[in-house]
């Protein structure tokens, strides 16, 4: 009976947290696709406006572009989840330092936006890890555990009392 309450409790567990990765994983997959979305633009706005007929945005692009040669290089946006979020840090720091330039470009919201979309993938992606943490127990499964385990406690004692039991026959004691 302990056995079969116990697969139960486990199998539920599972459920439960498959049904919460799920959500996280659609919510992170839609977070990853605006990340990728924005650096595609800021990267597709810097390259085509290097070709700007007036000099001061062309020169503008062509810095940014120097700036962000590594991260374009990289190809960020195809890289994994965590390498991304890092080189977006990285990126967001060099840009604080060129709010003129990116101004000049018309990227300032673009960056606001990027930098509001990566705080938010990480603030999901610690969140779902929080929740994984197998030591973290549901307040309902709390009160679950709190009316099972005098009984699992009771059987696991009478197993125990029963094998010294068999030890102490077997003994001749």
């Amino acid at each position: 009976a302990m056995q079969k309450w116990e697969g139960e409790v486990k199998e539920e567990i599972n459920l439960n947290e498959k049904a919460a990765r799920s959500v996280y994983t659609k919510e992170l997959l839609e977070k990853d696709k605006e990340r990728d979305r924005l650096l595609t633009h800021l990267f597709g706005t810097i390259h085509i406006h290097r070709y700007a007929p007036v000099p001061t945005t062309a020169k503008a692009a062509e810095k940014m572009e120097a700036l962000f040669g590594k991260y374009i290089k990289a190809d960020i946006q195809h890289e994994s989840f965590e390498d991304e979020s890092g080189h977006i840090v990285g990126l967001l720091t060099d840009a604080a330092m060129h709010t003129t330039e990116l101004a000049a470009l018309g990227l300032t919201e673009t960056i606001t936006q990027l930098k509001t979309t990566n705080e938010a993938y990480e603030a999901l992606r610690n969140r779902r890890q929080k929740d994984r943490r197998p030591h973290r127990i549901a307040p309902q499964d709390r009160r679950l555990l709190r009316l099972h385990l005098p009984l699992h406690r009771g059987l696991l004692h009478h197993r125990h009392s029963r094998r010294d039991q068999d030890l102490d026959r077997k003994l001749g004691q």
